[in-house]
């Protein structure tokens, strides 16, 4: 059960920054870059929104070549 759920995870994040890497014109909603502010109106905290967030807007986990620094 736990690598189905570590399998779906990644699928997740990939099929996640793939969209990020095409997605021109359009603007993410959440998460977004500064969408922690709103983490206290949520009843609870979401472990693949965090990963997305670190995978997407920092360098942390996973760098990838469509990242731009600062956006």
């Amino acid at each position: 059960m736990k690598l189905c759920s570590q399998l779906r995870f990644r699928d997740i994040l990939t099929e996640t920054v793939e969209e990020f890497c095409r997605m021109e014109n359009f603007c993410r909603i959440f998460p977004s870059r500064n969408s922690k502010m709103y983490d206290k109106f949520f009843s609870g905290q979401k472990l693949i929104n965090k990963i997305l967030y670190k995978v997407l807007y920092t360098s942390e986990i996973l760098p990838y070549p469509g990242k731009t620094a600062g956006v």
